[in-house]
């Protein structure tokens, strides 16, 4: 049971990315600008939608799935480790930056016309690095006592 356990938990972390990799892809803003009454236009943004340094994102979750492989070998698990601190770091600056720098000119005052509201594609993305980072400790080389194997190989 404890190396079936042991197994599952190793999941964690590529499970995390996965999340990330699927949910970039879904709504992450939903919107639109109005002026009074009339609706002029309707936002919707995938994190895909977004684009630009948010691809930075999705590679983010590419590169702990491959950390994730990098793990399987016992000489390399903790560099595979440091790769998930530092992609997840790297990403969360990029969405914490593309949160706070808006691409609209100063001058240009749109918060009275323009409701933004955040979707779950961006929450579940973002939890998505949270279980990656959970998953860490996880990671390690899958140990075999090629004894036993052996042993059940002749039985």
């Amino acid at each position: 049971m404890k190396d079936v356990m042991a197994q599952i938990t190793r999941l964690i972390c590529p499970l995390g990315a996965l999340i990330v990799i699927v949910f970039f892809f879904l709504p992450w803003a939903n919107g639109s600008l109005s002026i009074g009454d009339v609706k002029l236009i309707d936002i919707n943004l995938s994190g895909n939608d977004i684009g630009g340094s948010m691809w930075i994102v999705f590679a983010a979750g590419l590169i702990i799935i491959a950390a994730f492989v990098i793990s399987l070998n016992q000489n390399l698990v903790r560099k595979a480790q440091v790769l998930v601190v530092i992609s997840n770091a790297i990403a969360l600056i990029v969405i914490l930056i593309k949160y706070i720098v808006t691409d609209t000119p100063e001058d240009l005052n749109l918060d009275q016309y323009l409701t933004v509201t955040v979707e779950y594609g961006a929450i579940l993305t973002l939890m998505g690095f949270l279980v990656t980072l959970v998953g860490i400790p996880f990671l390690k080389a899958q140990v075999t006592d090629n004894n036993n194997d052996l042993k059940a190989w002749r039985h």
